[in-house]
């Protein structure tokens, strides 16, 4: 991408990284400030700590580190860009990181090949190779209406967000399977499914 700004400067650095992101105006859209304000910051004429606490959270799904924002520390061809918009778009929630900046997707895609209610949606990243199909930094997105049935779950158990696979038999006792071998299969007895908070069932996730 031909370099129209000076990455010696804060300014420049995220006029510079804003179109990776689909331009300024997108950018002062993630971030909770306006156009105007922005343009001001990447001209070196204004800025404030919450206003680049915004930007900084908007920019982390580029791959952008505290260190290059503020110091120029780091090689910024690294960072990815995200996709264009190319319509109306979605933005998700990532469910555990509800201050980090959301995820876009294409409205219309979404909506015939994912869940026609949005709203209702996480978003995740696997932390682990947890599931078959689904490889540790893989994104998923589980749907919140949907909390019974067998199927594969974003689930907590204690502080902890996974993936699992469920099967909710007719004595009231869920069944709780991972496929790797590191997590072991167990079963909560109808007294012990208070153990566990059933997010929402995936409805999508990244094939690789």
């Amino acid at each position: 991408m031909t370099n129209k700004f000076d990455l010696k400067t804060i300014g420049g650095r995220i006029g510079y990284v804003s179109m990776q992101m689909g331009g300024a105006t997108e950018l002062a859209r993630r971030a909770g400030t306006s156009q105007s304000t922005l343009s001001r910051i990447v001209q070196g004429r204004e800025t404030t700590v919450s206003i680049m606490i915004g930007i900084y959270k908007a920019l982390q799904p580029l791959g952008v580190t505290l260190d290059w924002l503020l110091l120029g520390d780091g090689d910024p061809d690294q960072f990815v860009p995200l996709p264009q918009r190319n319509g109306p778009g979605i933005y998700l929630t990532i469910y555990g990181e509800e201050n980090e900046a959301p995820i876009y997707f294409d409205e219309a895609w979404f909506k015939s090949a994912v869940s026609r209610f949005p709203h209702r949606c996480y978003a995740f990243k696997s932390a682990e190779d947890e599931l078959k199909g689904i490889r540790k930094g893989s994104w998923t997105i589980a749907d919140t209406s949907v909390i019974y049935g067998d199927g594969i779950y974003l689930v907590k158990i204690r502080d902890a967000a996974l993936l699992r696979q469920l099967q909710f038999l007719p004595t009231g006792e869920i069944k709780i399977r991972s496929h790797n071998d590191s997590f072991e299969d167990y079963t909560l007895s109808s007294d012990q499914t208070d153990l566990i908070t059933i997010i929402g069932r995936l409805v999508w996730w990244e094939a690789h």
